[in-house]
């Protein structure tokens, strides 16, 4: 067992009388966590992965953080924390971390990594500044403030300033990688970035997102310094986040955005004028740049013809049909540009270049890919949709199943390794996640809530209403009554959850003006975070949010009593992805419902469940307006599946339910 000298065993840290009930002033014996606690330093021992379902309440990033932290003091060794949301790395950071150093003298040193992109870039500020590609009066407020700002900021960090920078403004200032000059930038001693990867490697905790590890993972490990161990916590959406980084997509901003870099179509300027002076050489560069972007509309012309239409993402079963140009023009340039570069006696300029070089090239290789679809056991998709009255296409791919590939690029790496969550099994059973991301017969460990669901929530359910499937707009029309009828009984504080912006916009607009003086918050009309906000310091608002509001969100307290699930998830069938994994299961001779749609489901279910009791005085109902939970066969899973508590189709009782928990006037 681990224990480091002067120090209590793990046993004794999380026993009642033992270091964390002394030094802990939330402290509550959880006999959860001092298992959990026990497993992971025994997956740590054996360099074993275990995967660990952990109801919310059992305090299970103690539990992961204690065993490993010891073993990194002990053996030196560096450990990776990989989570999906802000609210957990703030957590880690601003009161676990502290509290193991400072009370449990487990002294190490811990850091935050953010991708390259959340700093700025001191030479591309200076040089979007020198080659005058800003254009616009608010970009050029923008880029003044920015300025401004990077004269006095300690971190360079996009977070610190006071406001956000529109996406063309900081994309320009930003530090991009594969555009990075390295040991021959003159900025280089006060590179933010570089800074903070120096502090990365001092470290003995990295905490990341997922999107950041994956990244490094897809790169062969150039972003982040090496790790001994490494621990998912909010582990359930691994296998999305994977199979974005496995993928590979064109969008049809990304040409031209780096042609407009290098020769801005509307003003001239950019990084060919500031190098090339002689005119004639210059018109040639013209004319070549030109060329590339006829092809380039021509060939997004031809896809939107071939391809759009009313569905947003079309999945493509055969390689397209189109004349190369593009490919092979972006290929040239990347060549022009590299002997461009080896001209020039500006070490910076010509690092520079090259980088643009790579860029082109890589766009080719990455169109050639996509075109001919040269991936096996992928789904090719064209997508669009419209944005600000612009259109957005790409092309894309992803793998069907990330599951081989994260074995052969992460789990066969050995070293200890914890998945943990509060979502990973569906009725106890943890078979489909690790079928999912290849982790058939690791360990496990299920650990229950040590959260009374029966006494302090309550499931509202109604057969009665129609079925989803079969007479979807006659249900459409009940489920926005019956979001009224509810949000008026338990008076606000409510998180309505749907699965489509399309029905979520027609009850926002049926509800937003019948819900009395109830603040009433749609997801899309300001940012996530801004919405939260709004939503806690109201104590009566109701928020009606699709897909990023059933996870991740932390609401303890009054300001969340109820939440209302209109729909099942069930993921759409006919998204490229989703339909390609069915066809794989089916083709494998298994059944896809079962062994995809059914379980995936239920996570997401549990996950919006989940948003409703975040601590022990939390209280409150979950609505599920679908029926098919309770007339169709597999709605026994999803209540199997869900803390234990009581089930109600009567509206009156869950009136009665709440008032039990306001507080009565005192005499």
């Amino acid at each position: 067992m681990i224990s480091l000298p002067g120090q209590d065993s793990l046993e004794d840290f999380f026993r009642p009388g033992g270091l964390l009930s002394r030094k802990h002033s939330g402290y509550d014996h959880r006999p959860q966590q001092e298992k959990m606690a026990r497993a992971v330093a025994g997956a740590i021992d054996d360099k074993a992965i275990l995967m660990v379902e952990a109801g919310t309440g059992v305090g299970k990033s103690l539990a992961y953080l204690y065993p490993f932290l010891t073993w990194a003091r002990r053996t030196r060794g560096r450990v990776a924390v990989s989570t999906e949301t802000k609210t957990l790395q703030r957590q880690l950071l601003e009161k676990d971390l502290p509290f193991l150093n400072r009370e449990a003298g487990v002294s190490v040193r811990a850091e935050l990594c953010l991708g390259a992109g959340n700093y700025l870039c001191r030479y591309r500020l200076d040089g979007s500044s020198r080659e005058g590609l800003l254009d616009g009066k608010e970009i050029k407020r923008q880029h003044r403030k920015i300025v401004r700002w990077s004269e006095k900021t300690a971190t360079g960090m996009i977070f610190d300033l006071d406001f956000l920078p529109r996406n063309d403004v900081w994309r320009e200032v930003r530090v991009d990688t594969d555009l990075c000059l390295r040991g021959k930038c003159p900025f280089r001693a006060d590179c933010f970035y570089y800074r903070a990867r120096a502090r990365w490697v001092k470290a003995d905790v990295l905490i990341m997102n997922h999107h950041l590890f994956f990244a490094d993972l897809a790169s062969g490990g150039a972003l982040l310094p090496p790790v001994a161990g490494i621990v998912f916590d909010e582990a359930h959406s691994l296998e999305e986040i994977a199979t974005e980084f496995f993928g590979v997509r064109l969008t049809a901003f990304r040409v031209p955005q780096l042609l407009g870099r290098l020769l801005s179509p509307r003003t001239g300027k950019g990084l060919l004028p500031f190098i090339v002076r002689d005119s004639a050489r210059l018109e040639e560069w013209r004319l070549a740049v030109d060329r590339i972007r006829a092809f380039h509309e021509e060939f997004f012309r031809l896809l939107r013809e071939k391809f759009g239409g009313e569905r947003k993402a079309l999945r493509l079963r055969r390689a397209i049909d189109a004349p190369d140009h593009l490919s092979r023009a972006l290929n040239e340039l990347g060549g022009r540009l590299e002997k461009l570069a080896r001209g020039l006696k500006r070490e910076e300029l010509a690092r520079e270049l090259e980088g643009y070089a790579g860029r082109a090239k890589q766009a080719a290789a990455d169109l050639e890919t996509l075109v001919g679809q040269k991936v096996p056991d992928a789904v090719y998709w064209y997508e669009e949709g419209a944005s600000r009255r612009l259109l957005r296409q790409s092309l894309n791919l992803a793998p069907i199943s990330p599951a081989e590939l994260l074995r052969s690029y992460l789990w066969s790496k050995g070293g200890p390794a914890v998945l943990a969550s509060a979502t990973l099994t569906t009725a106890g059973d943890f078979d489909y996640f690790q079928n999912r991301l290849g982790l058939e017969g690791c360990r496990t460990l299920l650990l229950d809530s040590p959260f009374d669901y029966r006494r302090r929530a309550l499931i509202f359910a109604d057969r009665n209403l129609p079925d989803p499937t079969r007479e979807r707009e006659a249900y459409e029309e009940r489920a926005i009554v019956e979001i009224e009828r509810i949000v008026k009984a338990v008076r606000g504080g409510a998180f309505v959850l749907f699965t489509s912006y399309r029905m979520l916009d027609a009850a926002y607009r049926r509800l937003s003006g019948r819900l009395g003086d109830l603040p009433v918050l749609r997801q899309g009309d300001a940012d996530r975070y801004r919405l939260l906000e709004d939503f806690r310091g109201a104590a009566d608002a109701v928020l009606f949010g699709t897909s990023s509001f059933w996870q991740g969100v932390d609401v303890p307290g009054e300001s969340l009593k109820c939440v209302i699930i209109v729909k099942l998830p069930f993921g759409v069938p006919d998204e490229p992805v989703i339909e390609a994994r069915l066809d794989a299961i089916r083709a494998a001779g298994g059944e896809p419902f079962r062994e995809y749609q059914l379980p995936a489901a239920v996570i997401m279910l549990r996950q919006g469940f989940g948003r409703l009791i975040r601590s022990r005085s939390d209280y409150g109902v979950v609505a599920i307006l679908d029926p098919r939970v309770l007339t169709r066969n597999y709605g026994r899973l999803f209540f199997s599946s869900l803390p234990p508590a009581p089930v109600t189709d009567e509206i009156g009782r869950v009136k009665t339910f709440l008032k039990a928990f306001v507080p009565r006037p005192a005499r």
